[in-house]
């Protein structure tokens, strides 16, 4: 079964939510989807972030610049029956004056292991900024690229190279502190082999994140020989009429 991008979604909070963000269902979400989201928490007084219950981390990338933390986290949840359209319940975001997050939702992705893998990296000012690689060894996979940012002014990172080249949501707020937020995939199939992202942004921020994830198609399912079945059983039938 081949991948296919469903829908993506995001959201902005500041402080004043109570110290919780939220991720968002995607329109069409269904049963056996998987639901890949990116979160950036700017101005953090801790090294790390927690997704609510029920998600799974991947990663979760820490950076001091010029006096403004950041946190960046990939996660994802395989959608089931009867999830809600938002989940907050269990989320620390380390004291946060600024979150942004995008959910972005895939079919025919594995459920058993999603993610192939994963690479990211923060930098101070790089203007450029290179995830590092990720080796794909599936020819049906897909990739998907994130820019993330912190700094003074509401900003969006953008994208300077790489796989992922399909923007599907992007992200921004300012509260004193700012933060930014843009995902891509390839919307296809890459190539094998070590593949990357490369995040770019446009004047000084505090610090620019570029990450890069894998995402491992589902297994096709086994082939119905239906017709060579039958065929096999009025075979069997003739034989038993022959040798009576």
């Amino acid at each position: 079964m081949a991948i296919s991008f469903i829908a993506a979604t995001g959201n902005t909070q500041d402080s004043a939510a109570g110290d919780v963000f939220t991720l968002l269902k995607p329109t069409g979400a269904t049963t056996g989807d998987v639901i890949l989201c990116g979160v950036v928490m700017g101005d953090t007084v801790s090294t790390a972030g927690a997704l609510p219950t029920g998600w799974t981390q991947v990663d979760s990338d820490f950076t001091t610049t010029a006096g403004n933390d950041g946190v960046f986290i990939w996660g994802y949840r395989v959608v089931q029956a009867g999830d809600p359209s938002s989940w907050t319940d269990g989320v620390t975001p380390t004291d946060a004056d600024v979150t942004c997050t995008i959910t972005s939702c895939y079919r025919g992705v594995d459920t058993t292991s999603p993610i192939m893998g994963s690479s990211g990296v923060w930098g101070a000012n790089p203007g450029t900024l290179a995830s590092g690689d990720v080796n794909n060894t599936d020819a049906g996979n897909w990739a998907v690229g994130v820019a993330a940012l912190i700094d003074e002014t509401a900003n969006v990172p953008g994208r300077s190279a790489g796989d992922p080249t399909a923007s599907r949501d992007s992200r921004s707020l300012d509260s004193g502190e700012a933060a930014g937020l843009q995902l891509w995939d390839s919307d296809g199939t890459v190539a094998t082999g070590n593949r990357s992202f490369t995040a770019s942004e446009s004047g000084f921020t505090d610090g620019l994140f570029s990450g890069v994830i894998i995402l491992q198609v589902s297994a096709a399912p086994p082939v119905s020989d239906t017709a060579g079945s039958s065929l096999l059983v009025y075979r069997q039938a003739v034989n038993r009429a022959s040798f009576y």
